[in-house]
């Protein structure tokens, strides 16, 4: 098999390393193992098992989701190495240094491992060609002078929850092309740089800032999501008004913050609204909720609760009719369930507790939808009790301390 290039051997059962004869083979370019329980260590079946010709071809190898052990050895003998993948391991100790000398490599993930310890500029320095690095889930370290420049443009940054911190990590400036962002849970606790906004690609998709301590506002970019980006800056220290351009994304998570200002940049907003999932809980919005919802006819999610909100719960709610949770509590709402709710018969929960509400609670919201938990004030609004059969009022009513009443719904 001298002119085999390619060889695919992805999700078996293989347990056993790489048969020495594929160390042979010298015009192979490719090899897939993952998702098989490989479950020796990589000395075994890699550097030992590959240290024929193969070596000097081997362009990309993929040895995810098995069970290999032990630490990361030497690798620098595979030169010609473009993807290289070995997340879902049980790979131990720290990134080897020799790494550095991997000089073609583009893409590196060594996620889902229990790697730990530091990394410094010498492992990173000769990396080039690197476009995507992922060492999310393991517990390693940065130690990076604030004024060092990358040799590298990364389209893809997986470093979840690799300590970065406490400062931003001052690298990510020069990183112009990224499109995917995960530095969440990096123990960072500062301002956000003024920079970072000007950082995105043409299409950035995601960017997860969550669960750290930064702090600053979020000034009106011009940036142009394609429609599918996920934005999360969830758990932070962030104030100010949300800006506009935040809405044109698909998955938007703020809440844990301190925002403030209305909501009407939901409405102002000119983009092709592919808004999926809203969460702005948790902060210190202001003034009515608006009454611009059917824009955004694909929602499934909006969580506004715990905000500084007043007025009533609004019509075009009713348009949502993918909608599967609506969280509202203690918002200061008043007036009555709106009926245009009637219309989201796709709605699985709905917590209106520790409003104003009053009125009675409609015959829709236990006849004829699949809601299965609805939360409100339990001393202001009250059942029509003819409009119900007996059958469904039965089901688990739980009532807490205060007062408050949580319906379970059962079908």
């Amino acid at each position: 098999m001298p002119a085999l290039q390619c060889i695919n051997l992805k999700g078996n059962n293989l347990e056993c390393g790489i048969l020495k004869s594929l160390g042979n083979i010298c015009n192979l370019k490719e090899l897939n193992l993952e998702d098989n329980k490989l479950n020796r260590s990589l000395v075994v079946v890699v550097v030992k098992n590959l240290s024929g010709c193969t070596k000097d071809s081997l362009e990309v190898l993929h040895l995810a989701r098995n069970q290999l052990t032990r630490a990361l050895p030497d690798l620098s003998r595979l030169l010609s190495l473009r993807k290289f993948s070995l997340s879902g391991n049980q790979l131990e100790g720290p990134l080897p240094v020799s790494i550095e000398k991997m000089s073609q490599l583009v893409f590196l993930d060594v996620s889902s491992n229990s790697l730990h310890g530091v990394i410094y500029e010498v492992h990173l320095f000769n990396l080039t060609k690197l476009q995507a690095l992922s060492l999310s889930f393991n517990s390693l370290s940065f130690n990076l002078s604030s004024n060092w420049i990358p040799p590298f443009q990364l389209d893809y940054i997986g470093m979840r929850p690799c300590s970065l911190g406490p400062q931003f990590p001052s690298w990510l400036r020069w990183q112009n092309h990224c499109s995917y962002l995960d530095i969440s849970h990096s123990n960072i606790s500062d301002a956000i740089p003024d920079w970072f906004w000007n950082l995105t690609s043409p299409k950035p998709m995601y960017f997860n800032l969550s669960s750290n301590k930064i702090s600053g506002s979020i000034p009106n970019m011009p940036i142009k999501f394609d429609g599918m980006a996920l934005i999360d800056l969830s758990s932070n220290l962030f104030h100010g008004p949300i800006p506009l351009f935040l809405s044109n994304s698909m998955i938007l998570d703020l809440s844990n913050n301190m925002f403030i200002g209305s909501l009407l940049f939901l409405c102002t907003s000119t983009s092709n609204n592919n808004l999926y999932y809203l969460d702005l809980s948790n902060n210190l919005l202001s003034d009515e909720i608006p009454n611009c919802w059917n824009k955004y006819e694909g929602l499934i999610a909006i969580h506004l609760e715990n905000n500084n909100l007043l007025g009533v719960i609004p019509n075009s709610l009713g348009s949502l009719k993918f909608l599967k949770s609506l969280r509202l509590r203690n918002t200061s709402l008043y007036g009555e369930i709106p009926h245009s709710l009637k219309n989201c018969t796709e709605l699985l929960l709905m917590d209106l507790e520790e409003n104003k509400l009053t009125g009675m609670i409609p015959p829709w919201v236990v006849i004829g939808m699949r809601m299965q938990v609805f939360k409100l004030p339990i001393c202001k609004i009250y059942f029509c009790l003819y409009t119900f059969p007996i059958e469904c009022l039965i089901p688990l009513i739980q009532a807490d301390s205060e007062g408050h009443v949580t319906y379970r719904i059962v079908p």
